[in-house]
């Protein structure tokens, strides 16, 4: 009897040991290098906003100590700190072996397991493409922006195929997208697990982009149609033909807004940066307000301080222009091309910043004018 017992206790131990060598178990290591108000370091995974798992851990003299099992496939983060006061992130995967988190006030760091390095590549990656886009930018090298612009859109959406499956990819795949035009959305959708199609975020985006895509086709409609010419009153009073004021510009952008659209006004300062850029290149922009009260868009005109023509349509969406481009929101804007196109419509959009240097290397037989929302 005596026997038999000792038998079961060590099959017992040795069954446990077993199951001991065969998990898969993280530990981290952590530091903080600034002073924190709080006493405790809290690690959460979570499925999409739900969370699935919790810890605490003791600090003591700005370290702390996880360890558990491992889990690659959701996303964890570990929080330090307490509102009103400062609070410290560090978002990471819970990846067998040793994992090692630097917390501070700026960019806190995780590294030591393959996935969370990856990570670190990615965004490393990334910081340099974009550094390198905005530098091409500033230095007027449109061809090479362009090109960079592409490359940059390549490796993220490369990276998502390879890693849509694990926390990493999930993750960025989910920080963009708010992308609408992500040509890789419907691919990526596809191959992702239950986690991200039931995500109310990137449900909610995905009408979204169904709404968006009819949006753009009804009005890339007017792309390759001639501009409509339009009577409307002037800042003076008087009622003009908007061609009237085309001029000698190749390039005219009509630019619809209102002093009461928000996104219209933060786009002033974009809008007078292209302006600036390109009006002595035969580029120029007349603005049509969709303001009920003259007043109101006078008072505007004078505050934003726009150096272009504007007219005025106080009907607003019901008026003939409206009805005519199928305007049904603003910001909205048509680029016209005098030059090449005889006043053909070549691009609905308001992302000048991307579309005016192609313009200015562009065969319209062979290229469609891109950019992104």
């Amino acid at each position: 009897m005596k026997k038999s017992r000792f038998l079961i206790i060590i099959s017992f131990v040795y069954i446990f040991c077993i199951m001991s060598c065969n998990r898969q178990d993280f530990r981290i290591d952590g530091t903080i290098s600034i002073p924190v108000d709080c006493e405790y370091a809290m690690l959460f995974t979570f499925y999409n906003d739900s969370i699935i798992y919790e810890d605490t851990a003791v600090i003591v003299d700005g370290k702390f100590m996880f360890t558990g099992e491992e889990n690659i496939v959701n996303s964890s983060l570990i929080s330090v700190g307490n509102y009103p006061g400062k609070v410290l992130f560090a978002e990471l995967v819970l990846e067998k072996g040793k994992i090692k988190v630097e917390m501070n006030d700026k960019v806190s760091r995780v590294e030591g397991t393959p996935l969370n390095d990856l990570y670190n590549t990615f965004t490393d990656s990334c910081n340099r493409l974009i550094d390198t886009i905005s530098k091409l930018y500033k230095e007027k090298d449109y061809d090479a922006y362009i090109i960079m612009q592409r490359e940059y859109t390549k490796y993220n959406s490369d990276f998502k195929k390879v890693n849509i499956k694990n926390a990493i990819g999930k993750k960025v795949f989910l920080e963009g997208v708010n992308d609408v035009s992500d040509e890789c959305f419907d691919e990526l959708f596809a191959l992702a697990d239950e986690e991200i199609k039931s995500n109310h975020k990137v449900l909610y985006f995905k009408e979204d982009r169904e709404k968006e895509a009819e949006r753009k086709k009804r009005e890339e409609q007017w792309v390759g149609k001639k501009f409509s010419d339009f009577k409307l009153e002037t800042a003076i009073g008087e009622l003009k033909n908007v061609s009237d004021y085309f001029g000698n510009s190749d390039y005219i952008f009509i630019d619809f807004w209102a002093s009461w659209c928000n996104p219209c006004v933060e786009d002033i300062p974009s809008l007078k940066q292209v302006y600036s850029e390109y009006k002595e290149k035969g580029f120029t922009i007349i603005s049509i307000s969709f303001d009920q009260s003259k007043n109101r868009w006078k008072e505007a005109m004078r505050k934003y301080d726009m150096p272009w023509i504007q007219f005025i349509a106080p009907e607003g969406f019901k008026s003939e222009i409206a009805k005519k481009y199928d305007i049904n929101g603003i910001t909205y804007g048509l680029l016209v091309d005098k030059k090449r196109n005889e006043f053909t419509v070549v691009a609905v959009s308001k992302y000048l910043n991307q579309i005016m240097p192609q313009l200015y290397n562009w065969d319209t037989t062979k290229q469609t004018l891109q950019y992104s929302r």
